[in-house]
């Protein structure tokens, strides 16, 4: 038995769609896969497997510790979730990506952020890309033209951790989505915007089939590699030289636009794997 554990408080149609998906391609290997919130999965009976499609590490660990598979696992769960994270994991495994800085632990914010501030200027350039560190869908993601702009992005954190990006010119409202599943990509396509530097879908972008080229694939298989993922999507720039740069990892990547764009069945590769792993 296993189960497709989400989130108590997200219930959006986009989720169920995805849930769908998966549930029937857990019926058509033979797999029993319940959707479980995680509000009570901690309340019932460990299963042998669980799908995390949410973001609570702490229940991802407790299961865990309670003899369950999860897919994807804690710890590539969390590396993903935080930008902050997800930086140094990419950059230990030389996996290309832009330059970035972290905005660094503090408990008095208001009273450095001036000299960090030029400091970041200095070495990204301006306009720079400022990013919450947990944040999806585009949200929490700003492009900052000025000093003023990043001083307000910074004491609008509180003690929020965050990093700071170069921004790629070049990259300007397009981006691709590779979907992996273990070493393999399943599935690609391009992301445009005529209207805000940020690709996603969710903020208004299109998309369409895209078949990347191999130091794209190379660079968004290493970025798996590095976060540990089994399966999840990986969003990639091109700077002016065509040169891909990894953007974000999302261990929870929504794939119904992806599956209607490109015809492929993510959620029959999903259940493949797991099948494959478990058995």
């Amino acid at each position: 038995m296993g189960w497709l554990v989400h989130n108590a408080w997200l219930n959006w149609p986009v989720f169920d769609r995805q849930f769908g998906l998966l549930e029937g391609a857990a019926r058509a290997r033979g797999l029993t896969l319940d959707r479980v919130t995680n509000a009570h999965a901690q309340l019932a009976d460990a299963p042998s497997f669980a799908l995390a499609f949410d973001k609570d590490v702490a229940l991802l660990r407790l299961l865990e510790a309670r003899g369950t598979r999860v897919f994807n696992s804690a710890a590539a769960v969390e590396t993903c979730d935080s930008k902050a994270l997800t930086y140094p994991a990419l950059l230990a495994a030389g996996v290309p990506q832009p330059d970035t800085l972290l905005v660094p632990l503090r408990f008095a914010p208001q009273t450095a952020w001036g000299k960090y501030a030029d400091a970041a200027i200095d070495a990204l350039g301006l306009p720079l890309v400022a990013k919450r560190a947990r944040s999806s869908w585009g949200a929490g993601v700003e492009l900052v033209e000025s000093r003023a702009g990043l001083l307000d992005f910074l004491c609008g954190l509180g003690t929020e951790d965050a990093v700071l990006q170069r921004f790629i010119a070049a990259a300007t409202g397009t981006d691709a989505r590779l979907y992996f599943v273990g070493d393999d990509l399943v599935a690609a396509m391009i992301r445009r915007s005529s209207g805000d530097f940020r690709a996603n879908i969710a903020a208004g972008g299109t998309a369409e089939a895209f078949a990347p080229d191999a130091a794209t694939i190379a660079a968004a298989r290493g970025a798996m590699g590095a976060t540990g993922l089994d399966f999840g999507g990986i969003d990639v720039l091109f700077d002016a030289d065509g040169a891909p740069l990894i953007c974000e990892v999302n261990s929870n990547a929504q794939f119904v636009a992806l599956t209607e764009i490109t015809g492929v069945d993510v959620a029959g590769a999903i259940l493949d794997h797991v099948a494959a792993q478990i058995n």
